[in-house]
């Protein structure tokens, strides 16, 4: 190979890889872009947009700081109270009311996320009369997996069959929770579950009991249009040290390990806002 021949080549050598990384830096350009677009508009998957149609969250997260092992708010007042299950077993509730908590939300029942069968909680009557005993001020929950407004229908009416006229100081809550795609709620939709939700709290209200729904971060963003739902009480579940949802909620439920006096083991801990 003579002389020009090896310049050729080298000259083409160098034209092919400058082409090369002309066209990797293009591709790059557009994924970035990409990225973008779709976090700007869209947020991460973890990031909640603010949503003008609903009350915004008035506290910044550095309004929040840990005394003594639970969080409170520096900027208005609160109440600290737990929600529990029969997984918390059996509860000394008197330890409960002395370590400083003011409310529970009290599990009475969920429908099952296989064959949606409708059981009431194991503990919940002794839970209730435990909790009112001690002094706290008492609501209740339903797990619920409804696909259908037909189900949430049948799901409110068995917590009012349950309650049957039972004194409460806090809401009946609606906790509907994604479980997986094998599960029978797993292609749910936001139109039907925005409908569930209505449904429920709706019977519930006619049922003489106040309605509140319970959901998280993804929940609320991709499965429930909270605009239809603001006349509603909002329970948030984010597991962080600080509150920074854009939206206000009532309720802040801000650890699912905490630790509590008269319990054993883990147990979600709550945060409840007082909106003067």
């Amino acid at each position: 190979m003579d002389e020009r021949e090896k310049r050729r080549r080298a000259r083409k050598i160098k034209k092919q890889r400058r082409a090369m990384t002309t066209f990797l830096l293009l591709v790059t350009a557009i994924v970035l872009a990409s990225i973008y677009i779709i976090y700007s508009v869209l947020g991460s998957p973890g990031t909640i947009r603010r949503n003008a149609a609903l009350a915004e969250n008035p506290y910044a997260p550095t309004d929040f700081v840990t005394l003594d092992g639970y969080i409170t708010c520096t900027a208005g007042p609160t109440r600290r109270g737990i929600d529990v299950s029969e997984h918390q077993d059996r509860i000394d509730w008197a330890q409960v009311h002395d370590a400083g908590f003011d409310f529970a939300f009290i599990r009475i029942g969920y429908r099952g996320y296989s064959v949606g069968q409708i059981k009431p909680d194991d503990r919940a009557r002794e839970n209730l009369a435990g909790a009112k005993a001690a002094g706290l001020d008492v609501g209740v929950y339903f797990y619920a997996q409804a696909v259908n407004p037909e189900e949430a229908l049948e799901e409110a009416r068995w917590c009012l069959d349950f309650l049957d006229g039972e004194q409460l100081d806090l809401p009946v809550v609606y906790d509907w929770e994604w479980v997986d795609h094998d599960a029978r709620t797993g292609q749910m939709d936001k139109a039907t579950l925005t409908e569930c939700a209505k449904t429920f709290c709706e019977t519930i209200e006619r049922g003489g009991y106040d309605a509140m729904i319970y959901f998280n971060s993804h929940i609320s963003r991709d499965l429930l249009d909270l605009k239809q739902l603001q006349s509603y009480p909002f329970w948030l579940a984010q597991y962080k040290d600080r509150l920074d949802y854009p939206h206000q909620v009532d309720v802040w439920q801000y650890t699912e390990t905490g630790t509590v006096p008269g319990i054993k083991g883990d147990v979600d801990i709550d945060l409840m806002f007082i909106y003067e």
